[in-house]
């Protein structure tokens, strides 16, 4: 990225982030963000398609699946998860148990995810046994997410205590590195046991430390919060990898997926979702290792359709990219809404260059007609075939709503 000044947001007016998504704002920064018409469109039939898809009748009404009724369902079932995704796309465009086209479905889905809440502050259905321990994890983090960002659109009491209980059990996951992973910390009357299922990992990290960040700017204040944010931060500072031969000692350049993880080659998602971290802690985007990653991912990880066969009007070798990625699918939903909101946060020529691509190849790329239509196939996704169509459907949405979903961490700096 191009150097200049960046003025970090004062810790106080982290609670304006989502004020974006009220009606008036939300044009604006539309307009003034590069978003269109043309993506606005996209999202409504996004969230149209969502809404169709949500549970109507029986033990699970309410609630989403990530492996139907729709075609292309993941191989996995996790419906907090899936009904966590389902609602960040729609409270993303400011649909709330309050305000919104699809109010109703807002109403219904917490209704029933919040009825799944344990006296420990975790969701946890009837019958979901099938779920992973990752999965529940997962689940558990993206649904503190959009429980926090209703309580900081509505300010609804009821929706404040489930949202302080679900930060409660998140609080009590961290694991001793400062991390996540895929269950609650192992220790005796001793204290911590060594055991690899006390070291976090960072896919599980992004969604938990998103969830403590969303807390913040919704005013949730929860015991601990200040020293957890410590902890991470230095948990993301163990993982990134620095070169040998970098010129300054800063200059990472890649983020390892856990502390155990053998070097591997570039996983856009992890780094991306690290530097994200980074810089919702308070990393100024000019920091070297930023830029040096940053600049990794928009040469690295470009959104690239098969489907089209192009990006942004220009042939695209697949073969290339492929060749420096772990990917042999070509598309990568999961890292692309990671490094959207990244390049978002840096702004500039940055955001720019990301957005040219995204705004036209994501709505070019959207399923118009059939019973299909609003969604994006998972098909040739790198993760597609576990998370499904509402998984990447859920994610594209949220990418296309970047524009006022969040208000800029640096406020949309601007390049020399």
């Amino acid at each position: 990225p191009d150097q200049e000044s960046f003025a970090a947001r004062p810790a106080e007016a982290i609670g304006s982030l989502l004020t974006g998504r009220q009606e008036g704002r939300r044009r604006s920064l539309l307009a003034t963000g590069g978003g269109s018409d043309r993506t606005e469109l996209a999202v409504r039939r996004a969230l149209a398609w969502i809404v169709r898809q949500q549970t109507k009748a029986g033990t699970y009404a309410g609630l989403w699946s990530l492996r139907g009724p729709y075609p292309n369902g993941g191989s996995e079932e996790n419906r907090v998860a899936a009904t966590a995704m389902a609602l960040l796309a729609l409270q993303g465009a400011g649909h709330t148990t309050k305000t919104g086209e699809h109010q109703e479905a807002v109403i219904n889905g917490w209704r029933s995810i919040l009825k799944t809440q344990t006296e420990a502050g975790n969701f946890a259905p009837a019958s979901d046994g099938h779920t992973s321990s990752a999965g529940r994890m997962y689940g558990h983090g993206q649904v503190t997410i959009a429980l926090c960002e209703l309580y900081g659109l509505t300010r609804d009491l009821k929706i404040k205590q489930a949202a302080q209980n679900a930060l409660r059990y998140a609080l009590a996951a961290q694991l001793p590195d400062g991390g996540w992973r895929y269950h609650l910390p192992e220790k005796d009357e001793n204290g911590f046991l060594e055991s690899w299922k006390n070291r976090g990992d960072l896919s599980m990290t992004g969604w938990f430390l998103l969830a403590l960040k969303t807390a913040e700017m919704a005013g949730l204040e929860s015991p601990g919060i200040t020293e957890s944010f410590e902890r991470v931060d230095d948990f993301l500072d163990q993982l990134r990898i620095v070169s040998e031969n970098a010129e300054e000692p800063d200059m990472g350049y890649d983020y390892q997926f856990n502390p155990m993880s053998p070097l591997r080659k570039f996983q856009p998602a992890i780094s991306a979702e690290a530097i994200l971290g980074k810089l919702f802690l308070g990393t100024p985007p000019d920091t070297p290792h930023v830029i040096t990653v940053v600049d990794r991912l928009l040469t690295e990880a470009p959104i690239a359709f098969p489907e089209s066969l192009k990006q942004n009007n220009r042939a695209v070798d697949f073969a290339k990219i492929n060749s420096r990625t772990m990917n042999s699918t070509v598309k990568n939903i999961y890292a692309w809404y990671y490094i959207t909101q990244v390049c978002h946060h840096v702004g500039g020529s940055v955001w720019r260059q990301w957005n040219s691509v995204m705004s036209e190849l994501l709505p070019e790329n959207q399923e118009t007609g059939g019973a299909n239509r609003g969604s994006w196939s998972p098909v040739h996704d790198l993760y597609g075939v576990k998370g499904g169509r509402l998984f990447t459907t859920s994610l594209c949405a949220c990418m296309l709503e970047t524009y006022y979903r969040h208000l800029s961490l640096y406020g949309g700096a601007k390049r020399n």
